[in-house]
C-alpha cells in the first residue's frame, strides 16, 4: 500500500536526523564550545576487518577482541578546526526539522493505524501534506546554507 511505504520512508528519514543530530551535530557542536576529542556518543564499534586495517595518521584503533575473535574498536577523530558559525550554517534548522517530521510521522502513523476503519473517501493522507506544507519552506534554508558552504 501506498501509505504505508510513505510512512516507512518517513521513519526512515526521521531516524536519520536523529542519527546526524546525535553522531555528528551534537559532537561538533561540543567540539567547537569545549575543545573535546570527538568520540561520537555511541562509541561506534568497526567491523574486525576494519579494525584490522592499519589506521591511518588521524586515527587510533583499540580494542579487545570477543568470544569470536572479531576485534571491537573504537575510533577517535582528530576534528578540522570549525568555529561554531560554521557548524551553525552547516545544521541549521536541523533540530527543528528533526521535530517537525516528528510530528508529520505521528500524524501519518495515526492515519495509517485508522485506515481500515475509515470510509473509503476519508482514505487519504493529502490533508496532513497540507497541514505540514507551509513549514517545509524550512528546507529552502537546508538548500541555500548546503550551496554557501560547497561553493
Amino acid at each position: 500500500m501506498v501509505a504505508q511505504e510513505i510512512v516507512d520512508t518517513e521513519r526512515g528519514y526521521v531516524t536519520s536526523l536523529g542519527v546526524l543530530m546525535e553522531v555528528f551535530m551534537a559532537p561538533l557542536c561540543e567540539h567547537s564550545t569545549t575543545g573535546r576529542s570527538l568520540l561520537p556518543a555511541s562509541a561506534m564499534a568497526m567491523s574486525a576487518v576494519a579494525a584490522s586495517a592499519a589506521p591511518s595518521s588521524d586515527t587510533t584503533a583499540t580494542g579487545a577482541a570477543d568470544s569470536t575473535g572479531a576485534v571491537a574498536a573504537h575510533r577517535t577523530v582528530t576534528p578540522p578546526d570549525i568555529d561554531a558559525a560554521t557548524i551553525t550554517a552547516i545544521f541549521s534548522n536541523v533540530a527543528t526539522l528533526c521535530v517537525l517530521n516528528q510530528k508529520f510521522l505521528a500524524d501519518l502513523t495515526e492515519r495509517l493505524r485508522r485506515w481500515s476503519s475509515l470510509p473509503p473517501g476519508d482514505q487519504c493522507l493529502g490533508d496532513i501534506f497540507i497541514q505540514i506544507g507551509p513549514f517545509l519552506k524550512m528546507y529552502k534554508m537546508v538548500l541555500y546554507w548546503s550551496h554557501s558552504l560547497i561553493v
